[in-house]
Protein backbone atom coordinates (compact mmCIF):
# COMPACT_ATOMS: atom_id res chain seq x y z
CA UNK A 1 0.00 0.00 0.00
CA UNK A 2 2.63 2.28 0.92
CA UNK A 3 4.51 1.73 -2.61
CA UNK A 4 1.65 2.32 -4.37
CA UNK A 5 1.11 5.91 -2.72
CA UNK A 6 4.52 6.30 -3.05
CA UNK A 7 4.15 5.26 -6.98
CA UNK A 8 1.19 7.52 -7.00
CA UNK A 9 3.15 10.42 -5.52
CA UNK A 10 5.67 10.38 -8.09
CA UNK A 11 3.55 10.27 -10.68
CA UNK A 12 4.65 13.26 -13.21
CA UNK A 13 0.47 13.55 -14.55
CA UNK A 14 -0.41 13.03 -11.08
CA UNK A 15 2.13 16.56 -9.80
CA UNK A 16 0.82 18.10 -12.43
CA UNK A 17 -2.70 17.33 -11.47
CA UNK A 18 -1.97 18.37 -8.13
CA UNK A 19 -0.27 21.59 -8.77
CA UNK A 20 -3.47 22.74 -11.11
CA UNK A 21 -5.92 21.46 -8.28
CA UNK A 22 -3.91 23.73 -5.74
CA UNK A 23 -3.64 26.94 -8.07
CA UNK A 24 -7.57 26.53 -9.20
CA UNK A 25 -8.35 26.32 -4.90
CA UNK A 26 -5.95 29.49 -4.53
CA UNK A 27 -7.15 31.44 -7.16
CA UNK A 28 -10.86 30.80 -6.48
CA UNK A 29 -10.29 31.25 -2.52
CA UNK A 30 -8.80 35.04 -2.89
CA UNK A 31 -10.87 35.77 -5.81
CA UNK A 32 -14.16 34.96 -3.45
CA UNK A 33 -12.44 36.55 -0.30
CA UNK A 34 -11.10 39.89 -1.82
CA UNK A 35 -13.10 40.18 -4.83
CA UNK A 36 -16.36 39.33 -4.88
CA UNK A 37 -19.55 41.48 -3.69
CA UNK A 38 -17.40 44.14 -3.70
CA UNK A 39 -20.51 46.50 -4.13
CA UNK A 40 -23.35 43.69 -2.62
CA UNK A 41 -23.81 46.85 0.55
CA UNK A 42 -23.77 50.82 0.49
CA UNK A 43 -20.95 52.44 2.45
CA UNK A 44 -20.68 51.87 6.16
CA UNK A 45 -20.26 54.75 8.77
CA UNK A 46 -19.19 57.72 7.98
CA UNK A 47 -15.24 57.25 6.47
CA UNK A 48 -16.30 55.20 3.63
CA UNK A 49 -18.86 57.60 1.72
CA UNK A 50 -16.30 60.51 2.69
CA UNK A 51 -13.15 58.99 1.30
CA UNK A 52 -14.87 57.85 -2.05
CA UNK A 53 -16.68 61.33 -2.17
CA UNK A 54 -13.25 63.19 -2.02
CA UNK A 55 -11.60 60.60 -4.67
CA UNK A 56 -14.64 61.09 -7.45
CA UNK A 57 -13.84 65.02 -7.01
CA UNK A 58 -10.08 64.29 -7.33
CA UNK A 59 -10.91 61.86 -11.20
CA UNK A 60 -13.14 65.09 -12.20
CA UNK A 61 -11.25 67.63 -11.53
CA UNK A 62 -7.47 65.99 -12.07
CA UNK A 63 -6.30 67.39 -9.00
CA UNK A 64 -4.35 65.08 -8.07
CA UNK A 65 -2.18 66.57 -5.23
CA UNK A 66 -4.87 67.99 -2.91
CA UNK A 67 -7.77 66.11 -1.82
CA UNK A 68 -11.04 67.89 -1.62
CA UNK A 69 -14.55 67.82 0.09
CA UNK A 70 -17.52 69.59 -1.23
CA UNK A 71 -14.62 71.98 -2.94
CA UNK A 72 -12.69 72.81 0.52
CA UNK A 73 -8.84 70.97 1.43
CA UNK A 74 -9.36 68.29 3.74
CA UNK A 75 -6.18 66.77 4.53
CA UNK A 76 -7.61 64.52 7.51
CA UNK A 77 -5.60 61.37 5.45
CA UNK A 78 -2.72 61.34 3.31
CA UNK A 79 -3.42 60.64 -0.32
CA UNK A 80 -2.45 57.08 -1.63
CA UNK A 81 -6.16 55.34 -1.49
CA UNK A 82 -7.92 58.60 -3.13
CA UNK A 83 -5.33 58.51 -5.85
CA UNK A 84 -5.78 54.35 -5.98
CA UNK A 85 -10.14 54.82 -5.77
CA UNK A 86 -9.86 57.94 -8.38
CA UNK A 87 -7.85 55.73 -10.71
CA UNK A 88 -10.32 53.26 -10.28
CA UNK A 89 -13.39 55.36 -10.44
CA UNK A 90 -11.28 56.58 -14.07
CA UNK A 91 -11.22 53.01 -15.53
CA UNK A 92 -14.33 51.32 -13.91
CA UNK A 93 -16.90 53.70 -13.88
CA UNK A 94 -18.00 55.73 -10.11
CA UNK A 95 -19.64 52.70 -8.16
CA UNK A 96 -19.40 51.46 -4.79
CA UNK A 97 -17.52 48.36 -6.11
CA UNK A 98 -14.60 50.60 -7.51
CA UNK A 99 -14.14 52.93 -4.08
CA UNK A 100 -13.58 49.68 -2.33
CA UNK A 101 -11.21 48.19 -5.70
CA UNK A 102 -8.16 50.17 -4.01
CA UNK A 103 -8.15 47.75 -0.58
CA UNK A 104 -9.46 44.47 -2.37
CA UNK A 105 -5.92 45.01 -4.69
CA UNK A 106 -3.62 46.07 -1.13
CA UNK A 107 -5.09 42.99 0.49
CA UNK A 108 -4.16 41.05 -2.62
CA UNK A 109 -0.07 42.30 -2.56
CA UNK A 110 0.15 41.61 1.00
CA UNK A 111 -1.26 38.20 0.96
CA UNK A 112 1.21 37.33 -1.99
CA UNK A 113 4.13 39.13 -0.20
CA UNK A 114 3.68 37.14 3.15
CA UNK A 115 3.59 34.03 0.85
CA UNK A 116 6.55 34.59 -0.79
CA UNK A 117 8.40 35.24 2.44
CA UNK A 118 6.47 32.02 3.62
CA UNK A 119 7.60 30.15 0.51
CA UNK A 120 11.45 31.69 1.32
CA UNK A 121 11.67 30.61 4.90
CA UNK A 122 9.70 27.49 5.03
CA UNK A 123 8.85 26.24 1.91
CA UNK A 124 6.50 25.81 -0.44
CA UNK A 125 3.90 23.91 1.29
CA UNK A 126 3.53 26.33 3.95
CA UNK A 127 2.84 28.87 1.29
CA UNK A 128 0.58 27.45 0.27
CA UNK A 129 -1.65 27.23 3.32
CA UNK A 130 -1.11 30.65 3.73
CA UNK A 131 -2.51 31.78 0.04
CA UNK A 132 -5.48 29.13 1.47
CA UNK A 133 -5.75 30.32 5.08
CA UNK A 134 -4.65 34.38 5.61
CA UNK A 135 -7.32 35.57 2.93
CA UNK A 136 -10.30 33.41 5.26
CA UNK A 137 -9.87 35.68 7.55
CA UNK A 138 -12.22 37.99 8.94
CA UNK A 139 -10.03 40.92 9.22
CA UNK A 140 -8.60 40.76 5.98
CA UNK A 141 -12.05 40.10 4.29
CA UNK A 142 -13.29 42.74 5.63
CA UNK A 143 -11.09 45.41 5.59
CA UNK A 144 -10.55 44.59 1.84
CA UNK A 145 -14.51 45.24 1.57
CA UNK A 146 -13.76 48.95 3.05
CA UNK A 147 -13.16 52.10 0.72
CA UNK A 148 -11.00 52.93 3.71
CA UNK A 149 -7.13 53.29 4.34
CA UNK A 150 -6.32 50.89 6.34
CA UNK A 151 -5.56 47.86 3.85
CA UNK A 152 -3.75 49.89 1.61
CA UNK A 153 -1.78 51.32 5.07
CA UNK A 154 -1.68 47.26 5.93
CA UNK A 155 -0.50 46.60 2.96
CA UNK A 156 2.35 48.75 2.05
CA UNK A 157 4.00 47.93 5.64
CA UNK A 158 3.48 44.35 5.13
CA UNK A 159 5.63 44.57 2.06
CA UNK A 160 7.76 46.83 3.24
CA UNK A 161 8.82 44.67 6.49
CA UNK A 162 9.07 42.13 3.89
CA UNK A 163 11.75 43.59 2.13
CA UNK A 164 13.35 44.56 5.18
CA UNK A 165 13.69 40.11 6.06
CA UNK A 166 15.78 40.10 2.88
CA UNK A 167 17.91 43.23 3.80
CA UNK A 168 18.72 41.71 7.30
CA UNK A 169 19.13 38.26 5.15
CA UNK A 170 16.51 36.42 7.05
CA UNK A 171 15.70 34.80 3.69
CA UNK A 172 19.31 33.33 2.38
CA UNK A 173 19.19 29.23 1.97
CA UNK A 174 22.11 27.23 0.63
CA UNK A 175 21.87 29.03 -2.99
CA UNK A 176 22.73 32.12 -1.93
CA UNK A 177 26.27 33.60 -1.83
CA UNK A 178 29.18 32.14 0.54
CA UNK A 179 29.88 36.41 0.91
CA UNK A 180 26.73 38.14 1.66
CA UNK A 181 26.31 41.17 -0.62
CA UNK A 182 24.23 44.28 -0.07
CA UNK A 183 20.43 43.47 -1.83
CA UNK A 184 20.11 47.14 -3.33
CA UNK A 185 16.86 45.75 -4.78
CA UNK A 186 15.59 45.72 -1.57
CA UNK A 187 16.82 48.55 -0.13
CA UNK A 188 15.04 50.61 -2.86
CA UNK A 189 11.79 48.46 -2.51
CA UNK A 190 11.95 49.29 1.55
CA UNK A 191 11.91 52.99 0.98
CA UNK A 192 9.48 52.60 -1.81
CA UNK A 193 7.23 50.81 -0.06
CA UNK A 194 8.10 52.35 3.53
CA UNK A 195 6.83 55.51 1.37
CA UNK A 196 3.80 54.64 0.12
CA UNK A 197 2.70 53.63 3.71
CA UNK A 198 3.62 56.76 4.81
CA UNK A 199 1.33 57.96 2.13
CA UNK A 200 -1.53 55.70 2.71
CA UNK A 201 -1.76 56.95 6.81
CA UNK A 202 1.19 58.94 7.77
CA UNK A 203 4.38 58.81 9.70
CA UNK A 204 2.85 55.62 11.87
CA UNK A 205 4.50 53.55 9.33
CA UNK A 206 8.06 54.67 10.31
CA UNK A 207 7.66 53.98 14.01
CA UNK A 208 6.16 50.66 13.56
CA UNK A 209 8.72 48.99 10.97
CA UNK A 210 11.73 50.96 12.73
CA UNK A 211 10.21 49.99 16.31
CA UNK A 212 9.41 46.20 15.04
CA UNK A 213 12.76 45.71 13.74
CA UNK A 214 14.91 47.05 16.58
CA UNK A 215 13.15 45.42 19.35
CA UNK A 216 13.44 41.73 16.96
CA UNK A 217 17.27 42.65 17.26
CA UNK A 218 17.04 43.33 20.50
CA UNK A 219 15.23 40.21 21.79
CA UNK A 220 17.15 37.74 19.31
CA UNK A 221 20.30 39.12 20.55
CA UNK A 222 21.25 40.53 17.00
CA UNK A 223 23.20 43.57 18.01
CA UNK A 224 24.81 43.50 14.89
CA UNK A 225 21.69 44.28 13.00
CA UNK A 226 21.22 47.70 15.18
CA UNK A 227 23.72 49.16 12.62
CA UNK A 228 21.97 48.18 9.64
CA UNK A 229 18.91 49.90 11.33
CA UNK A 230 20.23 52.95 11.15
CA UNK A 231 21.29 53.04 7.75
CA UNK A 232 17.80 51.89 7.10
CA UNK A 233 16.49 54.67 8.50
CA UNK A 234 18.93 57.28 9.27
CA UNK A 235 21.46 57.70 6.05
CA UNK A 236 20.91 60.47 3.89
CA UNK A 237 21.74 58.24 0.52
CA UNK A 238 19.28 55.52 1.94
CA UNK A 239 15.80 54.76 0.30
CA UNK A 240 14.05 54.60 3.14
CA UNK A 241 14.84 58.27 4.75
CA UNK A 242 15.19 59.19 1.15
CA UNK A 243 11.08 58.43 0.44
CA UNK A 244 9.26 57.87 3.72
CA UNK A 245 10.30 60.69 5.83
CA UNK A 246 10.13 62.89 2.80
CA UNK A 247 6.16 62.56 2.87
CA UNK A 248 6.26 63.20 6.35
CA UNK A 249 5.95 66.84 6.35
CA UNK A 250 3.36 66.60 3.67
CA UNK A 251 1.21 65.04 6.03
CA UNK A 252 1.90 67.13 9.29
CA UNK A 253 1.41 70.39 7.00
CA UNK A 254 -1.95 69.26 5.58
CA UNK A 255 -3.17 68.23 8.96
CA UNK A 256 -2.03 71.46 10.06
CA UNK A 257 -4.26 73.50 7.06
CA UNK A 258 -7.30 71.20 7.83
CA UNK A 259 -7.45 71.86 11.01
CA UNK A 260 -7.27 75.84 10.17
CA UNK A 261 -10.08 75.09 7.30
CA UNK A 262 -12.67 73.46 9.88
CA UNK A 263 -11.54 76.16 12.37
CA UNK A 264 -12.43 78.69 9.64
CA UNK A 265 -15.23 76.80 7.93
CA UNK A 266 -19.22 78.34 8.94
CA UNK A 267 -20.90 75.83 10.89
CA UNK A 268 -23.47 73.60 9.39
CA UNK A 269 -22.13 74.05 5.71
CA UNK A 270 -19.60 70.99 4.78
CA UNK A 271 -19.27 69.45 8.29
CA UNK A 272 -22.51 68.90 8.96
CA UNK A 273 -23.72 67.32 5.39
CA UNK A 274 -21.01 64.92 5.48
CA UNK A 275 -23.32 61.93 6.66
CA UNK A 276 -25.38 63.30 3.78
CA UNK A 277 -23.04 61.16 1.17
CA UNK A 278 -24.31 58.18 0.74
CA UNK A 279 -24.40 55.28 -2.07
CA UNK A 280 -26.92 56.75 -3.71
CA UNK A 281 -24.64 59.63 -5.13
CA UNK A 282 -22.44 56.81 -6.54
CA UNK A 283 -25.69 55.76 -8.42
Amino acid sequence: MTETTASIANNPCTRTAARIGWTMLILATLYVCYFSHLGAIGFVGPDEPRYAWIARDMAETSDWVTPRLYGKPWFEKPVLYYWGAALCFKLFGVSVAAARLPSAVSALLATLALAWLALRLYGAETARWLLLLLPTTVGMIGFSHAAATDMPFSSMLTMAMVCAAVVLGLTRNESSPVIPQTPWLALVLFGFFLGLAVLAKGPAAVILSGGAIFFWALISKRSSFIPLLSRLFASPLSPGTSSAPAAIPVFSTSSSSSTISNATSPPNSSTSSRSGITAQSFS
